[in-house]
């Protein structure tokens, strides 16, 4: 008996196995959560970048001087935003304008439409898109994101130029 207690101690056969199995699962998920988080930031700076072009046509006055500016806003946020992980049919806006900022209500969570409102001439505009972006890994991305969905967005806040004169 005592020579069994000593063998068993003293076997080093699978401890390499033991230790793989201890370590891989660890590193793999360090790995999808990198992978994951990568992901997540490349979406935001591209949804940023699509943002503040699109912003530019409403501060330049190209929406507003155009016959419908919602669809000239909307292609210029989709002509941006399209890559392999961003889908225009996802984006929903948010475009309101007033007086002063102070006049604009900023949203807190994605609309469950696009509104437009771009304002005129020197008044202040708040642009705001939202994305929701279904998880590349789920398993990992749910740690972070439980309702399994990533939700991003843009804001950019202006005043409109003087365009036309």
């Amino acid at each position: 008996m005592l020579n069994t207690v000593a063998t068993l101690l003293g076997a080093r056969r699978a401890a390499t196995a033991l230790e793989f199995a201890l370590v891989a699962p660890v590193f793999l998920f360090a790995v999808g959560m990198i992978f994951q988080v990568g992901i997540m930031l490349y979406s935001q700076t591209t949804l940023d970048m699509a943002t503040r072009l699109a912003a530019r046509t409403i501060q330049t006055g190209a929406a507003q001087q155009a016959a419908d500016s919602q669809s000239v806003f909307g292609a210029a946020l989709c002509g941006s935003a399209t890559s392999i992980l961003l889908h225009c049919s996802e984006l929903v806006y948010s475009v309101a304008s007033g007086s002063s900022f102070s006049d604009i209500v900023a949203l807190q969570s994605a609309p469950s439409s696009s509104s437009f409102s771009p304002g005129s001439q020197g008044s202040m505009a708040v642009v705001q898109v939202f994305l929701r972006q279904p998880l590349i890994l789920p398993l990992f991305g749910s740690l972070l994101f439980p309702s399994g969905q990533m939700q991003l967005s843009s804001t950019l806040a202006f005043r409109n130029g003087y365009y036309g004169l």
